[in-house]
């Protein structure tokens, strides 16, 4: 039942940006029906509690930042938005209580699968529709448009990677769905998401190479990966304007004018927002242009650093600052330890991912809450 209930979750929040997921009833049909579950089972809850804050790893400190930073827009005096800025608290409450049960009943690899699968099975479908429609540099599949296919497909690759392969046909099989996921995020077109899991399939390299002290065929895979299938395919001509050519993107002039506009509200209202996603719609950056707006309203300030200072001031860009720093600890520490851990790579894709799209957008924030309460 509880695991059943951990896959709706990570589903749900897998299919959240798709054209077929525009009702918000299931979602918080799931989140009825896991408050029930805690309210009856919370006495068997209640002494992992204490477990659970005694533990002291990255993830933790991760999740005490985010959960830190939405009490605090709570009590904020400038909130605009106090009943959505709640919500979001009291949901990642509620994941967070589920998580602690779930780390109960089950092993950290079987939590990993259900967590990872749904992703997986969502960005094979969402490939197998691209090809209806295949339009190379701006591939969407099932999604509204290519980041957000681009965001799944990159943590899809990432779960590929690590996941435990007990045999060579498994491994293979892993491996061919990997090198396909990642030539449809060249091919689609998502800069961010690609660039993300192009340097995270590097350091992952290095890493291993550093623990086995000789080429192993996954790694041989990984080389493959990152030199022959990304250098044919950025040959393309729509692929090599997009990713190339960055001057005359109007894109990139689109975003720059975008974070402007993001650092001086942040500026402006150094205790930011509200927690909630209405921040978006409430707030109007007076230097952005109106041709922009709608942007904003869709993607914020597309750079999660400047978004955070948005909803909760410079203390929320100071919090995500030192997320990155703890990451980058982790990884120094596990070249030194040759310490091997699933999770961190997919943390990481999405960490690299926030310098070009909002990841404080609640779905997507609770994409990285789900992987890293599996990690704790």
């Amino acid at each position: 039942m509880e695991l059943i209930i951990w896959f709706s979750f990570s589903l749900n929040y897998a299919l959240e940006e798709t054209r077929a997921f525009t009702f918000q009833l299931a979602s918080d049909v799931l989140y009825l029906i896991t408050t029930l579950f805690i309210i009856f089972n919370f006495k068997k809850i209640l002494p992992n509690i204490k477990e659970f804050v005694k533990k002291q790893n990255m993830y933790q400190t991760i999740l005490a930042i985010i959960l830190i930073l939405h009490i605090l827009s709570i009590m904020n005096p400038n909130n605009i938005d106090y009943l959505g800025s709640i919500k979001s608290t009291i949901k990642i409450i509620i994941v967070t209580l589920f998580a602690i049960y779930l780390k109960t009943k089950h092993d950290y690899d079987k939590i990993f699968l259900y967590t990872s699968i749904p992703f997986i099975i969502v960005s094979f479908i969402s490939t197998l529709v691209s090809f209806k429609n295949l339009t190379i540099s701006d591939i969407s599949g099932i999604y509204d448009n290519r980041n957000d296919f681009g965001l799944i497909l990159a943590v899809s690759i990432g779960s590929l990677m690590v996941v435990e392969k007990k045999n060579k046909w498994q491994k293979l099989a892993y491996n061919l769905l990997g090198l396909l996921f990642l030539t449809v995020l060249i091919l689609g077109g998502s800069r961010g998401s690609t660039l993300s899991v192009l340097i995270v399939l590097f350091l992952y390299f290095i890493v291993s190479l550093n623990n086995n002290k000789k080429l192993t065929y996954k790694e041989g895979v990984m080389i493959l990966s990152l030199l022959v299938i990304p250098g044919m395919i950025f040959m393309l001509e729509p692929l090599k304007s997009r990713f190339l050519n960055l001057q005359k993107d109007e894109s990139i002039k689109d975003r720059i004018e975008l974070i402007r506009a993001c650092l001086d509200e942040t500026i402006k209202n150094p205790l930011g927002h509200c927690a909630s996603d209405k921040v978006y719609y409430r707030v109007k950056p007076e230097k952005l242009p109106k041709d922009l707006q709608s942007h904003f309203r869709n993607g914020g300030c597309h750079f999660t650093m400047l978004d955070a200072g948005l909803k909760f001031g410079i203390l929320g860009t100071i919090a995500w600052i030192s997320i990155g720093l703890i990451l980058t600890l982790k990884f120094i520490r596990t070249l030194k330890e040759r310490q091997k851990d699933k999770i961190y790579w997919i943390i990481l894709i999405l960490f690299l991912n926030s310098f070009t799209e909002n990841y404080l957008q609640f779905s997507r924030l609770m994409r990285l809450v789900i992987f890293i309460l599996t990690g704790i």
